[in-house]
């Protein structure tokens, strides 16, 4: 592991030297260090802010509209007029239910620079996709829709805002606490535009929309007064040493990163935002893809010999301290330092990040980036500037969300995070970069319990990783279904509101956030690591090998080929074949064929995670209620469960290694109790695509960790899988009220275009028959 330097933390140079000073300068060198000494220790006054990015559609209906994005108020101005009536509130000191007037400036006007209100703006990055708008068809032009960005004011943490005069007792002023107002703007929000009631003054009904487009940003300040540099810089190490369990709070398009770690060093990549990222373009740039840029680039110019312009890591312009140009460079004085800046790794990033000379230094480190990442430091006001206006760090990774427990539970993770960070001794921190946050084990949930979030947050984020009987893709999807229109006029939205609410589902469901992080890991995009750490894992399938050689620390990628006869092009990157996870429409094979999995010191517990967003998980069981199994996410390579049927974690590993070898899996006709339960139409459809399977034949049972049965044959060649729409129906839910086993499970693949077509029909003629 690598030691940091925590000398630079309080933002003292080491090598600083009085000798020839006049005593005015020294003394006034020591009163700005004694100064910033005290501020560090000085508590914090936590103040926050957000921005919640949504669509408002109006429905025009029965006249005709725009069908598309409309760069008028009108969006805004019906916001306005909804939450500018007074609010419901349960007071913060006496629990008293009472009525309160929320502090909101309207549309157009003045622009508030203080933030002492909130504010609604509009922010040309929302967009809807083509396939949005065509799943209303040409019902879409009975809408017009709105780019809006709701903005909170500056709400105290600790200090609940007063409201009004209690009409029970004249002495007390109720207050409502930062959290009861953002979730009760919510919940008016949703309430009122539900896409049935309409607003006085304005015809046709509103719908709130949040598409894959929309982000949560939180800010997070101290008031006006800034951070110290050290709770600036734990900040960022915390995100940057829990990127893995931090990404598993997030949906799949969350969850970006650079797979330059596995790239060939001679490609010449292009260095800006959104190449060779791990399967395109996520939200936001993790620290890490910042990073990977970065070491890139310096191992391009020392193998060229040349300075090359394409990417410089850099300090602010009115950077006051001359040490922070240009840093790390500025500071390859220090071996630590340098030697960090070419390695692709975790502990490289927590040295630079330590050892880094000032705020601006760490902005500088994101290479212009710091509006796209997911800890923006941008808005932090460099020492001597009164007049900045926000002061603050700002998350950016959540998606758009109109719920309150996601927008709670994001501020509450954001908020302890940096209280966490300010307050934990400089040894005890380090402590936790080099030992616990950056054990394999380490989850999501502890990372929760360790920076203090509250009980609410925990039970959310527990429900979101589907450590429960359901999880929340799922419900939030089952409830918001039930909200959405079928009455005219609001049921013309309603094929893109499911078009929607089925994306998010998809997007959090446990397996997929899971298959998503194993592809990031094995492509890179969380660096390379020391061997004692791989050593702790256990890579399962037949290329395990030349995975685990690829993320060990110095790996130089081999190729030596000029990027134009890649033979594979693929956005996936050098490990992409490895793991590649399969989208429902995509026509192409799934090409995942392994796993990876974390090792306890338990024998008899272990943790297994997919690489394909189609794959039945393996090897886990709550014992909570027999026989149902647990999604998992990649939150947790520690996230321990029972297994069952074998004796210890080796027999698991072998276990799923026998039956995870694709060439080994064949597809049987459904079972007779699977049968009873499908549509006869669909099931002539199951037989069909098996019988087309020459060599499926009646294979031996092998019951995996949990008792499901896997079949196998170790003879049978790689057959093509049942399509998903087909393999659904003999698969019960994993989250029937009945509990039962999940059926066996294939690796799945998206039909052809024909069979597509049959199955739509004989939807159609299930759901009549029904």
């Amino acid at each position: 592991m690598t030691n940091f330097d925590f000398n630079a933390q309080a933002g003292i140079p080491s090598h600083t030297s009085f000798r020839g000073e006049p005593l005015t300068s020294r003394l006034q060198h020591l009163q700005d260090e004694l100064s910033q000494l005290q501020a560090e220790r000085k508590p914090l006054k936590i103040t926050v802010g957000t921005e919640l990015e949504m669509i408002v559609a109006h429905c025009k209906y029965p006249e005709g509209a725009s069908g598309q994005m409309v760069a008028t108020n009108t969006g805004r101005q019906a916001i306005y007029q909804l939450l500018n009536q007074p609010l419901s509130a349960t007071c913060a000191t006496c629990g008293e239910l009472h009525m309160f007037k929320l502090a909101i400036s309207r549309p157009g006007g003045e622009y508030d620079e203080s933030y002492n209100t909130w504010s609604i703006d509009s922010d040309c990055t929302i967009q809807l996709t083509e396939d949005e708008l065509d799943s209303i068809g040409d019902n879409v032009n009975h809408f017009d829709f709105y780019r809006v960005e709701i903005r909170t004011r500056i709400l105290h943490v600790d200090r609940p805002q007063s409201t009004t005069q209690s009409l029970t007792d004249p002495q007390h002023t109720h207050s409502v606490s930062y959290a009861e107002e953002i979730s009760r703007v919510l919940h008016r929000l949703n309430t009122g535009f539900d896409g049935k009631s309409e607003l006085p003054g304005i015809s046709g009904p509103f719908s709130v929309l949040t598409n894959q487009s929309c982000g949560l940003h939180v800010h997070v300040g101290n008031e006006h007064r800034g951070f110290p540099l050290r709770t600036v810089k734990n900040v960022v190490s915390t995100y940057v040493a829990n990127e893995r369990a931090i990404d598993a709070m997030h949906a799949t398009d969350r969850i970006g990163g650079s797979r330059l770690p596995l790239e060939p060093q001679n490609r010449n990549q292009g260095l800006y935002r959104g190449t060779n990222e791990i399967e395109g373009n996520a939200y936001n740039m993790p620290w890490s893809a910042h990073h990977s840029m970065a070491v890139y680039d310096r191992r391009e110019k020392a193998s060229r010999g040349t300075d090359s312009p394409e990417f410089r890591t850099f300090a602010m312009a009115n950077d006051s301290d001359p040490a922070s140009q240009f840093y790390p460079v500025s500071h390859f004085s220090n071996p630590a330092v340098h030697k960090a800046a070419t390695q692709y790794s975790a502990e490289a990033q927590l040295t630079l990040i330590q050892n880094a000379p000032s705020v601006p230094a760490l902005q500088g480190h994101q290479g212009g980036y710091g509006h796209n990442s997911t800890v923006e430091l941008s808005n932090l006001a460099p020492p001597g500037n009164p007049f900045h206006r926000k002061n603050t760090i700002e998350f950016r990774q959540h998606a758009g969300t109109t719920q309150p427990i996601e927008v709670l539970s994001w501020l509450d993770f954001a908020i302890n995070v940096v209280r966490h960070a300010h307050n934990t001794p400089d040894e005890e921190y380090a402590n936790l970069c080099t030992g616990e946050f950056r054990d394999p084990s380490y989850h999501t949930l502890d990372l929760l319990k360790a920076v203090g979030c509250s009980d609410r947050t925990l039970k959310h984020e527990k429900h979101k990783l589907g450590m429960g009987s359901h999880h929340y893709a799922n419900t939030l999807a089952d409830k918001e279904k039930a909200n959405v229109p079928m009455t005219l006029p609001g049921m013309l939205l309603a094929p893109l509101q499911l078009h929607i609410i089925e994306r998010r589902r998809n997007a959090n469901i446990p397996t997929r956030v899971s298959a998503r992080i194993n592809t990031k890991f094995l492509q890179g995009g969380y660096g390379q690591f020391t061997d004692f750490y791989l050593d702790k894992l256990h890579f399962i399938g037949a290329q395990h090998a030349a995975a685990r050689e690829g993320l060990r620390v110095g790996y130089v990628n081999p190729d030596t080929r000029p990027a134009s006869s890649k033979e594979d092009e693929s956005p996936y990157g050098h490990w992409g074949r490895l793991v590649r996870p399969v989208d429902d429409d995509e026509e192409s094979e799934a090409q995942g064929h392994g796993t990876f999995s974390a090792r306890s010191a338990s024998s008899s517990e272990m943790a297994a995670y997919p690489l394909s967003d189609n794959e039945i998980l393996f090897g886990i069981q709550r014992s909570s209620r027999a026989g149902r199994r647990a999604s998992l996410t990649g939150a947790t390579f520690g996230d321990y469960h029972e297994s069952a049927g074998v004796a210890d974690d080796d027999d698991v590993a072998q276990h799923i290694e026998d039956v995870n070898e694709p060439a080994q899996r064949v597809m049987l006709p459904p079972t007779e109790n699977e049968r009873a339960a499908i549509h006869p139409d669909r099931l002539q459809l199951i037989e069909a695509a098996t019988a087309q399977q020459a060599d499926s034949v009646q294979a031996p049972q092998v019951p995996d960790a949990i008792g499901h049965i896997w079949r196998t044959n170790a003879a049978a060649p790689r057959a093509r899988p049942l399509p998903p729409d087909i393999v659904s129906t003999t698969t019960r839910n994993r989250d029937s009220d009945d509990g039962a086993p999940l059926s066996p499970g294939f690796r799945l693949q998206p039909p052809p275009r024909d069979t597509r077509r049959e199955l739509r029909a004989a939807r159609v003629h299930d759901s009549s028959a029904r």
